[in-house]
């Protein structure tokens, strides 16, 4: 959580993941890649202390012929706190939303990111927040 990512802000995050399926029989079929894009927003509402709202949905641009080649996905509510400069203890609520005869689902997710200082960062004294 970096002080100059102001006080509120907003990001875009895609990702490519790269999975496989079988027929019935268990024969392999080609690898399925879908592209994931997930929108956010940020506020930092107090020292140390985020809360964000994410929205994400997926694309298959090989869905085959009849299918559904968007797939809605859902929202998150989060709250990250900086244990310190290089560490946030990240929680995300997310809600599924239902598609066709898909029931509700939620989740939970608790987490840590670490970030790696640089060598520039440890040669001089800090007067960064955590956020």
């Amino acid at each position: 959580m970096e002080p100059d990512l102001a006080t509120f802000g907003g990001y875009v995050r895609a990702g490519l993941p790269i999975s496989g399926s079988e027929t019935e029989e268990g024969e392999p079929i080609q690898a399925i890649v879908n592209a994931e894009v997930t929108v956010g927003t940020y506020w930092a509402f107090a020292e140390n202390q985020q809360l964000l709202l994410e929205y994400d949905m997926a694309f298959d641009p090989n869905a085959p012929s009849g299918a559904q080649s968007a797939e809605v996905g859902g929202v998150a509510l989060g709250y990250n706190f900086a244990v310190d400069p290089a560490a946030e203890l990240i929680t995300h609520l997310y809600l599924d939303i239902p598609q066709g005869d898909e029931e509700l689902a939620m989740g939970v997710m608790v987490g840590l990111i670490a970030s790696v200082p640089s060598a520039a960062v440890h040669s001089r004294p800090s007067t960064r927040r955590a956020f």
